[in-house]
């Protein structure tokens, strides 16, 4: 991006013109009230806000092209002081060659020793008021840095947080809103033989999973949606789900309708009703039985899936399985630590227990 001399920030003008100011103003009274010459000095403290600026702004711009920032303060500090006096004694030399003169006339009446030991005046008035010069410009220097690294460090901050958003967005759409090509493969399949054996429930079967291949692709652009949608799209799936595995698949599910307007992450029921059906269901030769419960405890919403098993089955081969391996990722991603997702197994079924924050739709 292109630098300009001059800045378009306002806050940087601002800041510079109220400090310039009140230096100015100070300086202006002492040089009235307790030194010699004093309308002089008064005149040279107010014009002196001028080549200040100049000098500023010449040292940012060296800031800024020559990438001083990085630059160690060992190397930065030594160069700050060397900066800050060529500057002060070239404005000091400045402002005396084109201010004394018009108060020459007045300074040598007052003080007749100027007359006869001029060069000597202006060279100690130059090289004193240099030196006084030099801790103000050395003070705007470092305090100019000060701000400049305070900012690329919130920069830097704001950056980190876009690049952790965009990671964060990018791990969910990974994590979430997918549906098994597998489950997918047999659901077509078994809609083409429906269409030759009962057309309506082909019919509903085809609608079901449109409405849940949509509801799949929509919910990637939404971090959350409301339990009654969650609980639509289980419908759909496991009326899909139920066609292929036929009596073999009993679902129950009871959730009251307090918790219907509370938000959860989309896709999140359904993957985990997926994961009963694709562990534990389909390992049954006699079919099985999966539950979901929902319950509100305090400031949580709690979910319990259970899901039949086969006798020999262990928590090793159950519980954590890819599905549940990407649903843990995903929620830690959205709330942290505030979540808590938990399995066990006995000698017959499976248990899902999750807990999230009660949050709703503002």
């Amino acid at each position: 991006m292109k630098l300009n001399f001059f800045p378009r920030e306002r806050e940087f003008w601002l800041y510079h013109l109220i400090a310039s100011s009140i230096v100015a103003a100070i300086t202006a009274m002492s040089g009235l009230l307790w030194s010699r010459h004093s309308h002089f000095n008064a005149t040279l403290a107010l014009v002196w806000i001028i080549p200040f600026t100049f000098a500023a702004l010449t040292f940012r711009w060296h800031y800024k092209t020559r990438q001083w920032n990085r630059l160690s303060m060992g190397r930065l500090v030594p160069l700050v002081l060397f900066y800050a006096a060529v500057f002060a004694f070239l404005m000091m030399s400045l402002l005396v060659l084109v201010v004394m003169p018009f108060f020459w006339h007045d300074m040598v009446q007052e003080d007749y020793a100027l007359a006869r030991n001029s060069i000597g005046f202006v060279s100690q008035f130059i090289l004193t008021g240099s030196l006084q010069l030099h801790i103000t410009v050395c003070a705007w220097f470092i305090l100019y840095i000060s701000f400049s690294k305070n900012k690329e460090v919130k920069e830097r901050e704001l950056t980190n947080l876009q690049l952790h958003a965009h990671l964060k967005d990018a791990q969910l759409s990974n994590l979430s809103n997918q549906l098994n090509p597998h489950f997918l493969f047999n659901a077509l399949n078994n809609i083409r033989f429906l269409m030759h054996e009962n057309v309506p429930m082909a019919d509903d079967t085809l609608v079901a999973l449109s409405e849940l291949l949509r509801y799949s692709l929509e919910s990637a652009k939404h971090e959350k949606v409301s339990v009654a949608q969650e609980l639509e799209i289980v419908e759909r799936y496991m009326l899909i789900a139920k066609i292929q595995h036929e009596d073999r698949l009993q679902f129950s599910m009871s959730i009251p309708s307090t918790m219907h307007a509370y938000l959860l992450p989309p896709m999140l029921l359904q993957m985990l009703v997926e994961n009963a059906v694709k562990h534990g269901i389909e390992n049954l030769h006699e079919g099985g039985r999966i539950t979901l419960r929902g319950e509100l405890e305090q400031d949580r919403i709690c979910f319990h899936i259970e899901n039949d098993i086969p006798q020999e089955s262990s928590l090793q081969k159950v519980g954590f399985g890819i599905g549940l391996q990407n649903i843990g990722k995903r929620l830690r991603l959205l709330y942290g630590d505030k979540m808590h997702l938990t399995t066990t197994n006995n000698a017959h079924s499976f248990i899902v227990q999750l807990s999230i924050p009660q949050e709703k739709k503002i």
